[in-house]
Formats: structure tokens, sequence, C-alpha cells
């Protein structure tokens, strides 16, 4: 009795009336000549690839002649991809020659003239020496997130460094955020500072190595931005 039912149940999921049969019918139909039409419009039809690249190849060899002439400042980068339709570039206009640029004066417009600086490293650099409060050496350049110690070695001919432009901190004064906010104090550190300047009055720098609050390392890099009055 149950394989009775089985079977008839079987027989009414697997049975069409004869509208779906010619719905199904016209959909195969439908769809193998959709089919053989594309492969026909693929054939037939004349396709240019969506890059000439012979004439790309050709530009990116004038280019790099141009680069190796030195009359442009830095080279395009092309990102080959695994077909040569999906060519892709990031193109730079430097053609000009760059004068000496004041890096604690500059803004990012100008330091994106320099050879292998972009707009978003000239962004990182004026970022991180709003942070700094100024450049007191060139070598702080390499601190920047993302520029490369090659790069930063390419730049440097054509930067200058005026250190009086340096902004500094009054350890005795300065609030604690502003304090804190310098890359080089950590948090703990400026607590110790807020500690020790309640008990005296900070007056030599000695003060802080000999209170353990800076190693005798972290004082070099933090003296040229701190101020004791």
């Amino acid at each position: 009795m149950h394989r009775r039912q089985a079977g008839f149940l079987i027989k009414e999921l697997l049975s069409f009336s004869r509208v779906e049969r010619n719905g199904i019918i016209v959909l195969i139909v439908l769809i193998i000549s959709t089919l053989i039409l594309r492969c026909l419009i693929f054939n037939i039809m004349p396709h240019k690839p969506l890059v000439d690249v012979g004439k790309f190849e050709g530009e990116i060899a004038r280019f790099e002649q141009l680069c190796d002439s030195g009359k442009v400042t830095q080279k395009i980068i092309y990102l080959k991809n695994h077909s040569p339709n999906l060519l892709q570039y990031y193109a730079s206009k430097k053609t000009e020659p760059v004068n000496k640029i004041e890096i604690n004066t500059t803004d990012s417009a100008e330091l994106d003239k320099l050879r292998g600086i972009g707009p978003v490293l000239a962004h990182r650099i004026i970022k991180y020496r709003s942070i700094l409060g100024g450049f007191y050496t060139l070598n702080q350049l390499n601190e920047v997130y993302g520029l490369k110690p090659e790069t930063v070695e390419a730049i440097e001919k054509q930067l200058t460094l005026d250190t009086s432009k340096v902004q500094k901190i009054n350890l005795n004064t300065a609030g604690f955020k502003e304090i804190n906010a310098h890359p080089y104090i950590s948090f703990e550190q400026t607590k110790a500072i807020f500690k020790l300047r309640s008990k005296q009055k900070i007056e030599e720098i000695t003060q802080m190595i000999d209170a353990g609050i800076f190693s005798a390392e972290e004082i070099k890099k933090v003296l040229p931005y701190v101020l004791i009055d």
C-alpha cells in the first residue's frame, strides 16, 4: 500500500500538463537560440582590444627616456594585471624642477612636487609634522608611515630644515593633553611628569632621568620639543 502511494506521488511530481510541457520546450528553444546567437556575434563581429598595447608600450618607452634624462621628477607606475587589456597607471604631472623646500614651513602642494611623494604621503608628512611640533632632523621623515628610507634619501637633497620653527612644550605649565599628545611622550610618562612637578618645579632635564621618567636615549628625542621655564 505504501509503495503504491509513493509511486503515485512520484508520478504526480514528475508529470507535466500539456501547457507546462509546451512552456518548457519554448524555454529550452530560447536558451539554445540565445547561445547560438551569442557565438555567431562573437565570431562574425570584429572585436578590438580595449587598449592598443603597442601604442601603450611605446608611450612607456618614451616616458622612461624622459625619466632617465632627468626632465621629470617622478615615474609613472604602471600596474599590469593578468590581461594586457587591464592596464592601470598612476600618472604624475611633475615636469618642472623642484626648488629647495623648507620642511617645517612648506605645504602639502609643494611636497607633492618631490620625486616619490604623492598627495597621500605629502599629507602624512604635514600631519606628522603638526603632531611633532616640527622636524628637528630630516631623519625623522623615516617615522612617517609609508615613507620608504630610499625615498627619504632621495628627497633630502631637495629639503632644508629650520629648527627655529620647532614648537616646544613647557613641562611646568602645559596641560596634560598637550604633553600626552606628543608622539615621543607616552601616557605613563605624562602622568609621571605631572606627579614630579606637583612635588617640585622641573628645573633640569636630569630630574626626569633621575625620576625614571625617561631613559637617556628617550630624552635625546624629547629634548628638542620641551622647554623648562
